[in-house]
């Protein structure tokens, strides 16, 4: 436990100050793990030593619970019950979503391509991005739409800017400060659920929208399999894995109605929010790291304009392949970025006791000198094997598990669509490569701001204009 002075508050305003700098302290002087005490919790931080073991023992740690209480937007919900069905989700992005990247493929890249279109346009005079994050997330949802609930819903203009609307209203609620948990640990869960329930409640006017567009195809869908039985073939779609695989699914048309449709939407929501977070955040930062460094942009473009060219831009999954120093921008910008049961002893010795919170201190393997020479450089082709030409032998995949390398997890736990998030970032960065020369107005990579223990893109000037200027 590392000492603290003051009473109730512990080890809370170090930590809002600056977490990242406060941690790095705590290990250097305390090792792995070590415990802190913010926000009315008591927190053992797991570093490089010991983080493996999180992930590794889930049967000890439970991790559904912890990500229900630090997500917090499942409070908004009135049917589903918080994150109460992840396991079903797991198993429906993997079999569903990360087995078919391939059918995906050209359904994303034809969604981000109108994204791009529509949000940032066609720059023929230099157009300036003062927070690209907002414009990402307008880009980024056009896919997810069409992959999780289906090539209809992107026909409804009205309905994929409601959900991006939601997203963004979404993603603001884990950042709040939990201050009235220093009152009392549940204080702060409490006050935000009676406010989405009796004030503002986001989810509403898009779960109306969605019920409104969506039943009749929801209902079409449920009376074909009733027609067709076993010749009915299954929509590539993650809606469609819930309409016919899940213990909720509806056995005929008639249980199709408004109750189900909110229970449908709010499960979706969950898919939506986990697909969103990390895709929109490392487009954003790679982005930003790109537009301040010169040195990439040669490199990075030219190996664009190689892929482009070979295929004239109807792009193959072996053609993403091939993007192999843009996969190392992604993978450098991920590195970058950044559970509860019965007592338990780490390799180390160390003991906590049931209840205990856990956090993974990603940072310490992913800055950690031991895995990562000087890792506090941007480096995208430190994950290369050059040949003694410059052609690339080889390369690991910003999508591999790898012990030290966690922005995915690890174990049973890791993102399950983490395959065809990396396909999607490095569609969405290749268009934007070929498309527009981009740098920052500073010319330099402005520092990206921190909020408690989140660290997000710079909000600063981008300048975006066409290439064929």
């Amino acid at each position: 436990m590392v000492p603290y002075s003051l009473p109730i508050i512990g080890h809370t305003i170090p930590y809002i100050i600056d977490a990242g700098k406060f941690l790095a302290e705590c290990r250097k002087k305390y090792g792995d793990p070590f415990s802190i005490y913010v926000f009315g919790n008591v927190v053992t931080y797991a570093g490089h030593k010991t983080s493996f073991e999180i992930y590794k023992e889930h049967d000890i740690f439970d991790h559904d619970s912890i990500l229900a209480e630090t997500l917090i937007f499942p409070l908004a919900f009135k049917k589903a019950k918080g994150f109460d069905n992840l396991r079903f989700l797991a198993n429906a992005v993997h079999e569903q979503i990360s087995e078919k990247v391939k059918v995906f493929l050209p359904r994303m890249h034809k969604e981000i391509k109108r994204g791009i279109d529509l949000y940032i346009g066609d720059c023929k005079e230099p157009k300036v991005f003062n927070n690209l994050g907002n414009t990402t997330i307008s880009v980024m949802v056009r896919p997810m739409c069409n992959i999780i609930i289906g090539e209809e819903a992107c026909q409804f203009e009205e309905l994929v800017t409601s959900i991006t609307t939601l997203l963004r209203q979404l993603g603001v609620l884990p950042l709040i400060p939990q201050v009235l948990s220093l009152i009392y640990p549940k204080l702060q869960l409490k006050a935000i659920s009676l406010f989405l329930k009796f004030v503002w409640n986001p989810i509403d006017k898009p779960k109306k929208l969605f019920i409104k567009l969506m039943k009749p195809i929801v209902k079409e869908r449920i009376f074909q399999k009733e027609k067709l039985g076993n010749k009915y073939i299954m929509k590539d779609d993650l809606m469609e894995y819930y309409l016919i695989k899940s213990d909720s699914a509806p056995n005929n048309v008639n249980d199709v109605n408004d109750e189900y449709m909110e229970y449908l939407f709010e499960q979706m929501t969950i898919a939506f929010f986990a697909a969103f977070f990390t895709t929109v955040k490392v487009v954003t930062e790679a982005i930003y790291e790109y537009g301040g460094r010169p040195e990439l942009w040669k490199d990075i473009y030219e190996e664009q304009l190689m892929v482009y060219n070979q295929k004239n831009g109807n792009l193959t999954i072996d053609d993403v392949h091939k993007m192999v120093k843009l996969d190392g921008l992604v993978k450098e910008s991920l590195r970058q970025s950044f559970p509860k049961g019965d007592s338990y002893t780490f390799n180390t010795g160390a003991t906590i006791p049931k209840g205990r919170k856990v956090a993974v201190y990603a940072a310490d393997s992913h800055f950690n000198p031991e895995y990562f020479e000087n890792p506090e450089m941007f480096q995208p082709n430190r994950y290369l094997t050059l040949n003694s030409d410059g052609s690339v032998l080889n390369y690991t995949s910003a999508a591999k598990l790898e012990k030290y390398y966690v922005p995915f997890g690890a174990g049973k736990h890791a993102c399950p669509g983490r395959i065809l998030a990396v396909t999607e970032l490095k569609l969405c960065l290749h268009e934007l490569i070929l498309k527009y020369h981009i740098k920052t107005k500073s010319g330099k990579v402005d520092p990206r701001w921190k909020l408690s223990d989140f660290w997000l893109a710079p909000i600063t000037d981008l300048v975006f204009e066409n290439r064929k200027n």
